[in-house]
């Protein structure tokens, strides 16, 4: 689900980021206000690319909160025009995962620092285990 930029407010809320736990790591995505109703703009694998969730889908539950680091002086209906521009943009755990999007939208680099700590705890663990192999 898509919206025209006319459905939007003006509400202070609308262009920024938040996030839920999810696992070992927190699932990103963008808040909007359209028609009163908070709406999250977020790259889920579980759909395989970026959508329009309710408040409700995209917390499933769990406890959610702004994420001020990821936030930039771009006005939320630029925000909105770039969440569309890529929403058809493949999901993709290392290259364009939510946190990337959610960047992405916020005129940041697209980069996830979760994915990027992930390979490098992958490459200290396969370090670590080829050590000890040499060692038996």
């Amino acid at each position: 689900m898509i919206l025209p930029l006319e459905y939007q407010t003006n509400d202070p809320r609308s262009g920024r980021s938040v996030s839920v736990p999810f696992g070992p790591y927190r699932h990103f995505g963008t808040l909007f206000v359209i028609d009163g109703e908070l709406l999250v703009f977020a790259n889920s694998d579980a759909v395989g690319q970026a959508r329009l969730e309710t408040w409700d889908e995209f917390a499933d539950g769990k406890q959610a909160r702004f994420e001020p680091g990821y936030e930039s002086t771009l006005d939320w209906r630029e925000k909105y025009r770039r969440a569309c521009s890529v929403a058809h943009n493949p999901y993709d755990v290392a290259s364009w995962n939510c946190e990337h999007f959610v960047n992405y939208l916020q005129g940041l680099p697209a980069i996830s620092r979760q994915a990027r700590a992930t390979v490098a705890l992958v490459f200290v663990g396969v370090v670590a285990a080829l050590a000890l192999s040499k060692a038996a």
